[in-house]
C-alpha cells in the first residue's frame, strides 16, 4: 500500500515522495492520518538530523517520518490487536518506555511512521506499551494538541518540594504559593497557563514573564478572568527581578541560558525550577549556585515528553472544556507545506500550524480554529 510522506534524510533534507508500507505484521497497526501539528521538536530533528539522541544512526539509507502530534484513523490491524480498534480515531505516546527502546521515538526514529504521511504503520512496541490512546470526540486538531499538553502536565508533576524535617519530597507546585513563567507567552506558555488555572489553590499567584510583546497581547483572552495572573514585558525586567529569593516554582520556556540564571535568583528557600525548554544545544551550560542548592534546598528538574497517563489527562480536559488548544492554532496546511515550514519555523510566526495530510492546501492563517472550520477541511 502506498503512502504520501515527508521523510527526514539528512540535516535539513525533507523530501516529499511516495513510499510503499508493508503489510503489517503482528501487534502492528496501520492507520491514515487525519491531522498533525507541527512541534519545534520537529524543527530541531530537522536540523540535527542524526546528531539528534533519537534518530538513527546512517539516517540516509534510513530515512525518517517526523511529526509526533496527530492523530490518525485506524484502517488495519495485525495479528494479536483487538480488531475493534478499525475504525477508531487514536493518538499515540510519542516516547517507547522500554528497555532497549528508551532513545525512540514517534515522529523521530521510524521510517514508516510518523505523523507527515497520508498513510502509517506503527511499530510494534507502541500497541504492546498501551501507547495506542483512542479519542471518540468531535475535533481531530483537539486529539493532536493532547500531546503537547500531556508535556505540560508530565512536567508540572516533576516539580516538587520538600517537608521540613523529614526532607520527603512533595511533588507538583507549592500550595498557595507563587510561580513564575519565564518565556511563557508562547504555544506552551499558553498551554501551561490554561493548565495552571484548572489546578492551582484560591491564592496561588503566577507570574508571566515573555519578550516578545506581541506573544504577551496573544495572551490577554487567557488571563483576563484571573486576578491571580499577572503579565510582564521586557520594559519590567527590573521589577522581575525584584522577586529575586521569593518565587516558589519558576519554569522557563526558553532555551536561553539568561532565562535559566534569572529564574535560579527567584528560588525562595525549597524553590524549585523547571527546565521545560528543549535547547538545541547539547553543550547547554549555565553556572548553577550550589550553596543555594546545599543551604536554600534548591531544586533543579527538568521533563521531556509525557506517559500515557498524562496524555490520556490531556484528553480529558480538552473533552471537559477545560483547556482550549484552538487558543494557540494560527495556520493550516496540507503536506505540501511541510519541508518549508519545518525548515523555515521561524518565518511563519509562533502560533501552531496543523498539517492535514489528505489535502493539499497551501499554508493558510486561520484565528478562532474550531470543530467545525476542521470539517470543512477534513471533508475536502
Amino acid at each position: 500500500m502506498q503512502s504520501n510522506v515527508v521523510r527526514l534524510y539528512g540535516k535539513r533534507d525533507l523530501r516529499q515522495e511516495t513510499i510503499n508500507l508493508s503489510p503489517p505484521q503482528e501487534h502492528e497497526i496501520i492507520a491514515d492520518v487525519v491531522c498533525c501539528a507541527v512541534c519545534a521538536t520537529c524543527c530541531k530533528v530537522a536540523q540535527l538530523g542524526q546528531e539528534h539522541n533519537r534518530v538513527p544512526q546512517e539516517l540516509a539509507q534510513n530515512p525518517i517520518i517526523l511529526g509526533h502530534e496527530f492523530c490518525a484513523k485506524v484502517t488495519e490491524v495485525g495479528d494479536g490487536v483487538e480488531k475493534s480498534l478499525v475504525g477508531k480515531s487514536v493518538i499515540v505516546q510519542p516516547m517507547v518506555y522500554k528497555s532497549g527502546f528508551e532513545w525512540q521515538a514517534m515522529g523521530h526514529s521510524f521510517g514508516e511512521a510518523g505523523g507527515y504521511a497520508t498513510k502509517i504503520k506503527i511499530p510494534r512496541q507502541f500497541y504492546e506499551n498501551n501507547a495506542i490512546i483512542e479519542f471518540s470526540k468531535k475535533g481531530y486538531y483537539k486529539a493532536a494538541l493532547a500531546e503537547p499538553l500531556g508535556c505540560i502536565i508530565a512536567a508540572f508533576r516533576t516539580q516538587y518540594h520538600t517537608k521540613q524535617e523529614s526532607f520527603k519530597p512533595i511533588y507538583g507546585n507549592k500550595p498557595n504559593g507563587t510561580m513564575v513563567f519565564l518565556g511563557g507567552a508562547g504555544n506552551m506558555g499558553k498551554l501551561a497557563v490554561q493548565l495552571w488555572k484548572t489546578k492551582s489553590d484560591e491564592n496561588a499567584k503566577l507570574i508571566i514573564y515573555d519578550r516578545n510583546l506581541e506573544k504577551l497581547k496573544s495572551l490577554d483572552e487567557i488571563i483576563k478572568t484571573d486576578d491571580r495572573i499577572k503579565a510582564y514585558s521586557p520594559q519590567d525586567e527590573n521589577f522581575i527581578r525584584s522577586l529575586a529569593a521569593t518565587i516558589d516554582d519558576v519554569v522557563v520556556f526558553a532555551p536561553s541560558r539568561d532565562m535559566v540564571d534569572l529564574g535560579m535568583s527567584l528560588l525562595a528557600f525549597d524553590g524549585c525550577l523547571n527546565f521545560f525548554a528543549g535547547p538545541f544545544e547539547k553543550e547547554f551550560n549555565v553556572p548553577v549556585n550550589f550553596h543555594n542548592i546545599h543551604y536554600l534546598r534548591h531544586h533543579i528538574v527538568g521533563s521531556s515528553g509525557a506517559s500515557g497517563e498524562d496524555i490520556r489527562r490531556a484528553l480529558q480536559l480538552i473533552e471537559d472544556n477545560f483547556i482550549d488548544p484552538s487558543l494557540i492554532v494560527s495556520h493550516i496546511g496540507g503536506l505540501n507545506c511541510v519541508p518549508e515550514v519545518v525548515g523555515n519555523f521561524s518565518a511563519f510566526g509562533g502560533g501552531k500550524k496543523l498539517i492535514y495530510p489528505q489535502t493539499s492546501l497551501p499554508l493558510t492563517a486561520v484565528s478562532g480554529w474550531s470543530v467545525e472550520k476542521e470539517e470543512e477541511i477534513v471533508n475536502l
